[in-house]
C-alpha cells in the first residue's frame, strides 16, 4: 500500500513541477506586457516624469539581470525546490508591494523585488525540469509546455492590461500576474523534487557583486544611452565601469574554487551553440513584437483595435508552436526543428519586406503567421537543448546563465532596430535640415513621435516637409531593420546548422 501511494506521487510529481514553472514563466512574461501597458497611466506621484516612468520598468530588468547569475549557483547549492518557493514568494510580496504602494520609493522596491523574485524561479524552474524528469519525451514535453507558458503570458499581460485600466487603473494592471505567481507556489510545494545539496562549497560573493557592478553599469549605459547621446559623460563613466567591472569579473571567476560561471559550462559545446540561438533568437522575436506594431501605427496610422486585430497574426502561431514543436522532436533531431524555426523566421521576414516595400497586406499577414511559428517552434526547445547536456550538479548555474543571456537578447531587440532607424533617418533627413537641428529630437522621431518638431524653433514650410520627409525616412528606416532582423535568424540557422555538421563529422571520425 505504501509503495503504491509512493508510486503515484513519483508519475504526479514532473506534471505538478511543470504547472509550477509554466504558471511562474506566465507571470513574469505577464508582468513584461501588462506594466509596458499601465505604466503611461502611473500616477503615484505629481511631478512624475518620463525618467521615472522608465525606472519603474527597467528596475525590475535590473534587479531580474542582476540576480540570475547568483540564482543559479544557490540552485546548485540547495535544492531547486527551496529556492522556487522563496522567488515565488518573493516575486508574489513584491507584486502586493507594487499594487498597494503610496510612494514612489516602495513602488520601485516592489519592482526590485519582483525581478529578485523571477531571477529565482527563472533559474530554479527549468534547472528542476531537466534534472528531475528522467524520460526524454516527457522532458521534450515539457520544455514545449514552457514555451508556450512565455507566448500566452506575453499575450494576456498586453490584452487584459488593456481591459483593466479603464476599471481598475494601473494597480489592477500591475496586479494580473498575482494569481499565477501564488499557483506557482502552491504547486511547487508539491512537484518539486528535494533533491540534496549538490555543492557544500562557499558561495562567491564577489563574483556576486562584481557580476551585479558589470549588469548594472552595462544597462544604464545602455538605457541613457539614445537619451543623453553616447558621448555623454554619464554614459562614458557607466561604460568604462562596465568595462572594468567585466574585466574583474572574469579575473574573479578564474581564481574561485566555486565560481558563479564555471568554465565547464563554457565548454559544453551544445551550451554554447544554444545560448548563442537564444539571444539571435530573442532579438528578433522582441524587435518583431515591439517594431511590428510601431510601424502599423506610425506609418499606416491604422487604430489601436486594428493594430491589435493583425498582431494576433504574429501571436496566435507562437501559441501553438511550442507543443507542435515538442511532438516534432520525438521523430526527428532538435536541432533539425530549430533550424526549421530560423528559416521560418527569415521567410517571414522576407514577406514582412516584401508586404510594405509594396504596400501589399496579404504578404504582411502571411508573414506575421511564418513568423510566429518559426518563434514558437524555438521558444521552449531552446532551453531544453541548452540544458539536456549540461551536469545535474550545474544544471541552475546553466539555467541562470541562459537567462541572463535570454535578456540580453531583450535587449537587443530593442537597440538594434532603434540604432539602424536613428541611422537611417538622420542620413537621410540631412538633405532637408542641417543635422545639428534635429538630433536633440532624433531619438524621439525615431519612436515615430513626430511632435517632437514642434519644439524646434522652425517655420510652418519647414516643419511641414520635415514632418513628411522624416514619415517616408521611418519607412524606410523600418524596412532596413527588417533587413538586419532577417540577418539574425540566418545568422542562428546558419549557427545551428554548422554545429549539426559539425558534429556529425566528430561522430563519424
Amino acid at each position: 500500500m505504501h509503495a503504491t501511494v509512493i508510486s503515484i506521487q513519483a508519475r504526479r510529481r514532473p506534471h505538478a513541477a511543470i504547472l509550477a514553472t509554466c504558471a511562474a514563466t506566465l507571470a513574469i512574461a505577464m508582468s513584461i506586457t501588462a506594466s509596458g501597458v499601465a505604466l503611461a497611466h502611473v500616477d503615484i506621484a505629481p511631478h512624475i516624469g518620463i525618467l521615472q516612468l522608465q525606472w519603474i520598468m527597467n528596475g525590475f530588468i535590473l534587479s531580474f539581470a542582476a540576480c540570475l547569475l547568483p540564482a543559479g549557483s544557490i540552485v546548485d547549492r540547495l535544492s531547486a525546490r527551496r529556492i522556487f518557493l522563496w522567488g515565488s514568494a518573493i516575486l508574489s510580496g513584491g507584486i502586493i508591494f507594487t499594487v498597494t504602494a503610496g510612494s514612489f520609493g516602495v513602488l520601485m522596491l516592489g519592482r526590485l523585488l519582483q525581478g529578485a523574485g523571477a531571477a529565482l524561479v527563472s533559474a530554479a524552474g527549468p534547472a528542476e525540469l531537466a534534472s528531475s524528469i528522467e524520460d526524454d519525451a516527457q522532458r521534450k514535453r515539457a520544455f514545449g509546455y514552457l514555451g508556450a507558458s512565455g507566448g500566452i503570458g506575453l499575450t494576456l499581460g498586453a490584452l487584459l492590461s488593456g481591459l483593466v485600466l479603464d476599471e481598475g487603473g494601473w494597480r489592477s494592471a500591475f496586479a494580473l500576474h498575482l494569481p499565477f505567481a501564488v499557483a506557482s507556489f502552491c504547486c511547487a510545494r508539491q512537484g518539486f523534487s528535494r533533491r540534496p545539496i549538490q555543492a557544500a562549497t562557499r558561495f562567491d560573493w564577489g563574483g556576486a557583486l562584481l557580476s551585479a557592478i558589470f549588469i548594472t553599469a552595462a544597462m544604464v549605459c545602455s538605457i541613457f544611452g539614445p537619451l543623453l547621446g553616447w558621448l555623454s559623460l554619464p554614459v562614458i563613466c557607466a561604460f568604462c565601469i562596465a568595462c572594468v567591472g567585466g574585466w574583474a569579473f572574469v579575473r574573479c571567476e578564474a581564481r574561485a574554487a566555486a565560481p558563479l560561471l564555471r568554465v565547464t559550462v563554457l565548454r559544453n559545446r551544445q551550451f554554447i551553440v544554444a545560448s548563442g540561438a537564444c539571444v539571435l533568437f530573442t532579438t528578433v522575436w522582441v524587435a518583431l513584437f515591439v517594431y511590428v506594431p510601431l510601424h502599423m501605427s506610425v506609418s499606416y496610422a491604422r487604430s489601436g483595435d486594428e493594430v491589435g486585430t493583425t498582431m494576433l497574426a504574429l501571436m496566435v502561431p507562437a501559441l501553438v508552436m511550442p507543443l507542435l514543436a515538442s511532438r516534432c522532436v520525438q521523430y526527428v533531431r532538435v536541432e533539425t526543428v530549430l533550424a526549421a524555426g530560423f528559416s521560418l523566421m527569415v521567410f517571414g521576414l522576407v514577406l514582412l519586406f516584401a508586404a510594405w516595400s509594396a504596400h501589399a497586406r496579404a504578404y504582411e499577414i502571411a508573414g506575421l503567421i511564418i513568423c510566429g511559428a518559426g518563434a514558437g517552434s524555438l521558444y521552449g526547445l531552446s532551453d531544453y537543448f541548452a540544458l539536456s547536456t549540461v551536469p545535474p550538479e550545474h544544471v541552475g548555474l546553466a539555467s541562470g546563465a541562459f537567462n541572463l543571456l535570454r535578456l540580453a537578447g531583450d535587449a537587443l531587440g530593442t537597440i538594434v532596430p532603434a540604432a539602424v532607424l536613428v541611422h537611417t533617418m538622420r542620413n537621410l533627413l540631412a538633405d532637408v535640415a542641417p543635422v545639428e537641428l534635429l538630433r536633440p529630437v532624433l531619438n524621439e522621431l525615431a519612436a515615430g513621435r513626430f511632435d517632437a518638431l514642434d519644439g524646434l524653433a522652425l517655420d510652418v514650410g519647414t516643419s511641414d516637409l520635415i514632418r513628411h520627409t522624416a514619415l517616408e525616412c521611418f519607412h524606410d528606416g523600418v524596412l532596413r531593420a527588417v533587413i538586419v532582423l532577417a540577418a539574425f535568424a540566418a545568422a542562428g540557422m546558419a549557427l545551428v546548422c554548422v554545429d549539426r555538421l559539425a558534429a556529425g563529422s566528430r561522430s563519424a571520425l
